[in-house]
């Protein structure tokens, strides 16, 4: 069950990030998780995964 609460909560870190201007484009998030926070990159990139799974 945490991984889904994980997953809940980086999908609405990345909408404020992305509302507030933090971040021009979602591409932007998922490059710096896969070089920065160690997103699986055979997993494909973060945004894509959330919105497949109904996150975003």
């Amino acid at each position: 069950m945490r991984p889904l609460r994980a997953l809940k909560a980086l999908a609405e870190e990345i909408t404020i990030m992305l509302q507030e201007g933090v971040v021009a484009e979602a591409a932007d998030i998922d490059l710096c998780m896969i070089v920065g926070g160690g997103w699986p990159f055979h997993l494909g990139s973060i945004t894509p995964h959330l919105r497949q799974h109904g996150y975003l």
